[in-house]
């Protein structure tokens, strides 16, 4: 079923705001439990919305309509589509954090790279030392991720990553991190391992959108 990707963003945010509001969502993505269906179609819901508002403001076709696909389907996350719903590609939507300190993560708090310590006065307070060395590499969880999505079955799609891990390293510029995420796609290709269905990899940060060099 076609709907419009401005009422799929809508609805997510309303969500979202029923959850406690996006803090609140953002720790139960970083709790570590099984994302669930409505999780995970919330998510994908945000940043095909987010993905597309930004892309309609410098590209065109105007992206307007989608139609979501069922996991197992042998196709990306949505379809998408034009203001006279003319079919344009899919897109395969995505999210990376930084790699948890735990293998069973609890809490944001195992997601971040440098050393917390516990205030001494105030048990709610918790300092994070950022000018100490980080606990792991930045990006060291991204070739893993992105792997997950590589699909020789898909026909010609987008990749959008929605990158969550730009700012938990001190000292990462924005354009360090797309360069970065840049150097995995290129070592891909280098070896062949690119499926040829993959068009366009964009890179989504709350207010900015990055497209890779394939």
């Amino acid at each position: 079923m076609l709907r419009k990707i401005k009422d799929i963003y809508a609805n997510a945010e309303r969500q979202i705001d029923a959850m406690g509001g996006s803090q609140n969502f953002i720790n139960r993505l970083y709790s570590g439990s099984p994302s669930t269906a409505r999780l995970t179609q919330l998510k994908e819901g945000w940043i095909i919305g987010r993905f597309a508002a930004l892309y309609n403001e410098t590209e065109s076709p105007t992206l307007v309509w989608a139609a979501r696909h069922l996991p197992a389907t042998k196709r990306a996350d949505f379809s998408v589509y034009d203001e006279r719903k003319v079919y344009l590609c899919d897109v395969e939507v995505t999210a990376i954090f930084p790699k948890p300190s735990t293998k069973s993560p609890h809490g944001i708090g195992d997601f971040v790279p440098y050393p917390p310590s516990p205030d001494t006065e105030n048990p709610l307070v918790t300092h994070v030392w950022v000018d100490r060395s980080p606990s792991q590499q930045p990006y060291a969880y991204a070739r893993r991720v992105i792997e997950k999505h590589l699909r020789d079955a898909y026909p010609p799609y987008w990749l959008v990553i929605y990158d969550n891990e730009f700012l938990a390293f001190r000292g990462i510029t924005r354009a360090d991190a797309v360069r970065r995420l840049e150097e995995i796609f290129t070592a891909k290709k280098t070896r062949r391992k690119l499926p040829p269905s993959l068009k366009q990899v964009w890179i989504l940060y709350d207010d900015a959108l990055a497209r890779l060099s394939l």
